[in-house]
């Protein structure tokens, strides 16, 4: 695969620049994390949860009705508002 890329792109390839200064937060004496991993694992969390949010949740389904079908919320007992 690495071999593929570089066929299409060429093999002028550059490196991601990190998001923040190489500094690693240590657990323990064995074990560190670094605070570019933190941010990505983060980021990965609300984005999961912002998928999450409108399938599994009442609030979030209802929001859906009402911005697909009006009549279809107003069955679903939310309270519309038509302009």
């Amino acid at each position: 695969m690495k071999e593929a890329v570089r066929g299409i792109l060429g093999r002028r390839t550059a490196a991601v620049p990190p998001m923040v200064a190489a500094t690693n937060i240590t657990i323990s004496s064995v074990a560190g994390i670094a605070v570019q991993d933190l941010i990505v694992l983060g980021i990965s969390i609300a984005a999961v949860a912002s998928h999450d949010f409108p399938v599994r949740h009442r609030t979030g389904r209802m929001m859906q009705a009402t911005a697909q079908r009006l009549n279809v919320a107003r069955l679903l007992g939310v309270q519309v508002e038509a302009r």
